[in-house]
């Protein structure tokens, strides 16, 4: 009898230790864990519909990016523009599978710390549809001169937990809106160009146009060393200076690209303040309007006809004694 006695006291003791170890490990689990996650964010990138962005950098201001068919459209209250499909998909992707390296801390106190609390962090929400897909807080980063990785700090927003975790994930997603748009003026081949007309007032306008492989400004013969630089540096340009509030009118210049498998591209100039000088639309984008500004973006792709013609250089007579 004494025997069975004790078996029931060590079956209670057993069950009473399993009971506190099924509790702790329950509380941990609320604080956000004391064991280490093997996965902290798992994302079905192509699921995702829709996301909000909360960056510290432009004071938590809420940016939206919604699909709209197969496009990405953001948005920050009532400006709505094209996304920069590249930006939110490196987005989505850098949080479709995060592995924490480590458990930095469990305790609410340490947040500011690692800058996982509501004033110093970058709040991201992933949903689809109406299901929130993840939560998360992105902290700090720091740079390990051992490995030479960075580590950022991130805190599931409905847990206590603060995880480190490979990359330099705030610098990708602490950005204000501007950086989320579609930045692009004009992008193109230049090796397909092959006609680009300049529009000016009081009929300085001229054509540049290829020719049996030889480049025209008009009639002339223009420097070939000139137009190949020029055309370098309109072939790809872009800008940030969003001029939101611009009222079109009739562009003061404008200049057409086409050439060989090619839409024909048209960049618009129109007459601004003194300090934004002008603003540019372009058919490659028509969705936005920069402001030339400080980037003078303008001058890329504005030039007079001078600008492509040989200098030429008059030889000094010398007159005989």
């Amino acid at each position: 009898m004494f025997r069975k006695l004790n078996i029931k006291i060590l079956l209670s003791i057993l069950l009473a230790l399993i009971g506190v170890i099924v509790l702790v490990f329950m509380l941990d689990e609320k604080k956000g864990g004391r064991t280490i996650r093997e996965e902290l964010v798992r994302l079905d990138s192509a699921s995702v519909t829709s996301i909000l962005l909360y960056p510290q950098s432009d004071k938590h201001a809420e940016i939206k990016f919604f699909k709209e068919g197969a496009r990405w459209k953001v948005q920050k209250e009532k400006i709505m523009a094209e996304a920069d499909s590249n930006g939110v998909r490196n987005l989505i992707n850098t949080f479709k599978l995060i592995k924490p390296q480590r458990l930095a801390s469990s305790e609410k106190s340490k947040w500011k710390d690692y800058s996982t609390d509501d004033s110093l962090g970058t709040r991201v929400k992933f949903f689809s549809g109406d299901k929130l897909y993840a939560d998360v807080v992105v902290g700090k980063f720091s740079y390990n001169n051992n490995t030479r990785l960075g580590i950022s700090y991130l805190r599931l927003y409905n847990e206590e937990g603060v995880y480190a975790v490979d990359g330099f994930i705030p610098m990708e997603v602490n950005q204000p809106f501007n950086q989320w748009r579609n930045k692009l003026v004009f992008k193109g081949e230049k090796n397909n160009f092959t006609k680009l007309t300049f529009n000016y007032p009081a009929d300085s306008g001229f054509v540049l146009q290829k020719e049996n492989g030889k480049w025209k400004a008009d009639t002339a013969f223009a420097d070939s060393a000139k137009v190949d630089q020029y055309l370098n540096t309109i072939s790809y340009a872009s800008s940030t200076s969003f001029a939101d509030a611009c009222k079109e009118t009739s562009p003061i210049m404008a200049l057409s690209i086409e050439g060989n498998n090619m839409n024909r591209a048209t960049i618009g100039a129109f007459l601004s303040d003194s300090i934004q000088r002008f603003i540019l639309h372009s058919s490659n984008n028509p969705e936005a309007y920069f402001s030339a500004g400080n980037e003078k973006i303008d001058e890329k792709f504005f030039k007079g006809k001078n600008y492509f013609l040989p200098i030429v250089i008059k030889e000094k007579s010398v007159k005989k004694k």
